[in-house]
């Protein structure tokens, strides 16, 4: 109510008279009155009070985000630096997916650029193959960070940091009143906090890349936990891939084209030198996600060894024993099926201009396919690639 409340009194048409309105110092004191208690909710043993003070946290650093995030973010560094306290360490997770948005909004708290960088380091080894809620938490953080604009893109620095500004203004508050934080206004310095957002930019290629490696090996362990269980199908294993496929995504929709030739060479390994009938779908969603980024790229990348690989395994008889079930069991097609869905992930929804420069190679490795494949999953494939082409 208090956000609904500040909100409104800003806008122009706001009819509460001027006299009337909160003031700066009474929502920095009700603030302050909030902070400790949502501060120490943030690692209770009850999911009710966890919820509530990272809600609480989220409102309150949108009215004065100084008061919260300076403390806060103290706190979820050492937690999320634990090893041993898997607790604090995963609600330390949690928090931070719940205020991504806040912090990433820089007109709102400018600080919050600098932080961007250590926090996505910091938060890389959530990405855990033997712990899926701190995985899902850990991607919802970068997910909710780049969904709100903020771009993977190595900033230049020149000379040293700029020495802190030492404001007057503020120790003469300060010595003035019983409690500065409510009357000491924040003066960020803008030339400190922009020098430091540059610095900590440096960490964007190392951090994308250590990402997709974590992210291929996530991948891997989910398609060979399917192997071994019937209940693949759950709704826990499709949360943690959607989760997968959309923090991918706008990982690489937001990342810097400098980074796209380092992009491009981790997934195309990935794709050449991997093959798993049960990660199939898994791989999908991660080409889709490099397909909807960087089309041409993911194109000249990946389509070219798809149709070679597709045309060898046809020519040396693979797909020959005639099969109507909708998913082949047979290990010996598994390089045919894995590639055939590569092809046809690329082709969806794709540009036509682009797939123009590969129709002649396309039309060829679908007519292969139909003339000589008789398994039923592989030459459905093809059809869906032609539909994709001809639309």
């Amino acid at each position: 109510e208090l956000l609904e409340r500040v909100t409104a009194e800003a806008n122009e048409d706001c009819r509460v008279p001027l006299d009337m309105r909160l003031t700066r110092r009474m929502r920095r004191r009700f603030v302050l009155s909030l902070r400790t208690l949502a501060m120490l909710l943030l690692f209770s043993k009850s999911e009710d009070s966890i919820s509530m003070s990272h809600s609480t946290l989220k409102h309150l650093a949108e009215v004065e985000p100084d008061l919260i995030f300076e403390p806060l973010l103290d706190t979820l560094y050492t937690a999320i630096d634990s090893v041993t306290e898997t607790h604090r360490m995963i609600s330390a997770m949690r928090a931070l997916a719940k205020l991504a948005s806040t912090l990433s909004n820089f007109s709102l708290y400018p600080e919050g650029a600098q932080h961007v960088a250590p926090l996505l380091i910091l938060t890389l080894p959530g990405i855990d193959v033997n712990d899926t809620t701190k995985t899902w938490f850990a991607l919802t953080f970068i997910r909710n960070l780049c969904l709100n604009g903020v771009v993977l893109e190595e900033l230049p620095v020149t000379g040293d940091m700029p020495a802190p500004r030492t404001s007057s203004k503020a120790s003469m508050v300060s010595e003035a009143v019983e409690d500065p934080s409510i009357d000491n206004l924040p003066e960020p310095d803008m030339d400190q906090v922009e020098w430091m957002t540059r610095a900590s930019t440096a960490q964007f290629e190392t951090w994308l890349d250590q990402y997709l490696r974590r992210i291929f090996v996530l991948v891997d362990n989910m398609s060979s936990s399917l192997e071994t269980s019937e209940a693949s199908s759950s709704s826990g294993d499709s949360g943690l891939q959607a989760i997968v496929a959309q923090t991918t995504e706008v990982v690489l929709l937001q990342c810097s084209e400098r980074y796209y030739p380092m992009v491009s060479r981790l997934i195309t390994d990935f794709v050449t030198n991997t093959s798993s009938l049960s990660a199939v779908d898994n791989m999908n969603k991660i080409v889709f996600a490099f397909a909807s980024a960087m089309p041409e790229i993911a194109l000249q990348a990946l389509l070219p060894v798809s149709c070679e690989r597709i045309t060898e395994d046809i020519e040396n008889g693979v797909g020959r024993t005639p099969s109507l079930s909708k998913r082949t069991r047979s290990h010996s097609e598994t390089t045919l099926v894995w590639f055939a869905s590569v092809l046809a992930v690329l082709t969806d929804q794709q540009r036509g201009e682009y797939l123009m420069r590969y129709k002649d190679q396309l039309l060829r490795t679908v007519n292969l396919i139909l003339d000589h494949c008789m398994s039923r999953q592989v030459y459905a494939t093809a059809g869906r690639i032609l539909l994709n082409i001809i639309s």
